[in-house]
């Protein structure tokens, strides 16, 4: 949920209106969503090595479990 600077509440579309604008401003575009860029900001930290504890400060996140990785499929029945 997203307030104004005095507290009430902003509705969705102005949100993403806002959103736009800044993307726009920033050189990135207009087809972003806040959770694209939120997911996007954590890759290149994760990918830079930052510690995982230090994107969950910088992203609000309450605690530090991740679903461990995944390991491609290779599309054959011995992956079972």
């Amino acid at each position: 949920m997203f307030r104004t600077i005095v507290g009430t509440r902003l509705d969705a579309s102005n949100v993403r209106r806002a959103f736009r604008k800044i993307t726009k401003e920033a050189g990135i575009g207009t087809a972003w969503s806040p959770r694209e860029l939120r997911h996007s900001f954590i890759s290149i930290m994760s990918d830079q090595g930052v510690p995982i504890e230090t994107i969950v400060d910088l992203v609000g996140h309450a605690g530090t479990w991740a679903p461990a990785p995944q390991k491609p499929s290779t599309g054959t029945n011995s992956d079972q």
